[in-house]
């Protein structure tokens, strides 16, 4: 419930003392008037079981919950800026703190009833240089918009703010972000688009409640930690927008190639985001990894990727993730990339095989299915490739997993074998393994319907080379 909302406009062609004035005055004329209101207090008696009753009646004003200040478009610009009115506006609604016993108390005097409510605050294209560190003083304020301004930094105080959930600064001009903004647990949104920022110090280990972080439009250089953001399902960055279902399941990923000359100049349309995702193991994060396997998923991307050893080499640490959505994503961008003759040489010359020899021995069905797909794909793409792969812990790798309780795990462990015949040197190799050719006829008598194809695909180009030979 937003509760009473109100908006402020002004021209900037005004006084700004005459502004102030005319926005306060504004502000008391929108409010609801008071109205009387019963309050029932239950307390236990004394003595006995009885309970005492007191009623009193007390003037109220409908809680202020929303409020939205701009400036007026199209108007003059004056000497000063935005923060100013704004300022004075907060000033003019300050009072003195009651003490304890309902007597006026000296010290720091805090802002009208009517303003301590508030929770939405707008105030995009006020023409703010600078934020009114009186703001601050919202101690119950969760959403702040201030888009379309010209603020160059954050006030420090902005971590003072401890019900902070939704804070967004578009199209601004920072260049940094205090780092007290790691003291707003409860965020779940920052925007921070089209500003100038280049290494945010940014620390999200205290905001776990993030989903939202938008870092579109900025010349970054360095991408902070995101690892620690779980619940993280929409992301911009560099020219990207990402976009995802809770469960991960399905992910969009839109590519903006006009109007920034910033990233229109770089090698490919994707060259800044490859940067900063594979600099560090922001990779490994799972919405991340769902997006490269859905960028993967075109052709021209995979050509720019394989030509990033860095980038190849980071996909590839990918399959060694404790998480099992990332491997599982990893194997599918990985997949599309050795679907390739030159890119499936460059993941065999990155030691591709290292990491999946460690996962064909994994207990986890779910992770052996994605990364035989990978080796399955590795398998068929040529004879060079498939001599490389056939190393004896594979082999002895393969041969148990065709024997293994899940179906699909047989499938294509069964696939691999058969690809791997399709290499006459490799060939040679399997034809001389009785223990295979008999594990390989026994699955043909799988109840397993596509078990049993597989094996017997396998054992049709075996046999293939056994004839040629007499």
């Amino acid at each position: 419930d937003l509760g009473f909302r109100i908006e402020l406009d002004w021209s900037t062609s005004d006084d700004e003392d005459q502004v102030a004035l005319r926005l306060q005055s504004q502000l008391m004329v929108a409010l609801p008037p008071p109205h009387d209101v019963v309050c029932v207090d239950l307390k236990p008696a004394d003595d006995g079981d009885d309970v005492g009753v007191e009623m009193r009646v007390v003037r109220r004003r409908e809680a202020l919950r929303s409020v939205r200040v701009a400036r007026a478009l199209g108007s003059t610009q004056s000497t000063g800026d935005g923060a100013v009115v704004l300022a004075r506006l907060i000033r003019s609604n300050l009072a003195p703190a009651p003490a304890a016993d309902g007597a006026v108390a000296a010290g720091v005097p805090v802002l009208a009833d009517h303003w301590r409510s508030v929770a939405v605050l707008s105030l995009c294209n006020c023409g703010l240089m600078v934020l009114p560190v009186e703001l601050t003083r919202l101690s119950f304020l969760e959403k702040l918009y201030i888009d379309n301004n010209k603020l160059s930094v954050l006030p420090p105080e902005v971590g003072d703010l401890k019900n902070l959930k939704v804070l967004t600064v578009d199209n601004n001009m920072l260049v940094s972000v205090p780092v007290e903004l790691r003291q707003c647990v409860l965020l779940e949104e920052l925007s921070l688009e089209h500003n100038k920022l280049v290494r945010p110090l940014l620390d999200f280990r205290s905001v776990p409640k993030l989903r939202v972080l938008r870092l579109f439009g900025n010349p970054l250089e360095f991408l902070p930690e995101i690892l620690p953001l779980h619940n993280l399902r929409h992301l911009t960055l560099a020219n990207i927008r990402i976009d995802a279902l809770e469960s991960l399941k399905s992910v969009t990923v839109e590519i903006e190639t006009e109007n920034y000359s910033y990233f229109i100049a770089a090698r490919h349309k994707l060259s800044a985001f490859f940067s900063l995702v594979f600099r560090f193991s922001s990779c490994h994060h799972p919405l991340l990894a769902s997006a490269l396997a859905k960028i993967m998923e075109d052709r021209t991307n995979q050509v720019a990727i394989s030509k990033e050893e860095n980038a190849v080499r980071q996909l590839i640490s990918m399959i060694s993730s404790d998480n099992r959505h990332v491997v599982e994503q990893a194997c599918l961008a990985l997949s599309s990339l050795a679907s390739d003759i030159s890119s499936a040489m460059q993941l065999i010359k990155c030691d591709i095989m290292k990491p999946i020899e460690a996962v064909l021995k994994s207990f986890d069905d779910e992770e052996l299915i994605s990364v035989l797909q990978v080796v399955v794909t590795l398998t068929f793409v040529s004879d060079h490739v498939a001599q490389k792969m056939l190393r004896k812990d594979v082999l002895k790798s393969l041969k148990a997993l065709c024997a293994h309780k899940n179906s699909e795990v047989q499938r294509l462990s069964l696939f691999a074998v058969g690809n791997l015949a399709f290499c006459l040197e490799t060939r040679r190799t399997l034809i001389h393994s009785e223990s295979l050719r008999d594990l390989l006829i026994r699955s043909t008598f799988s109840q397993e319907k596509r078990v049993s194809k597989a094996a017997a695909r396998a054992l049709a180009i075996l046999g293939m080379y056994v004839v040629g030979s007499d």
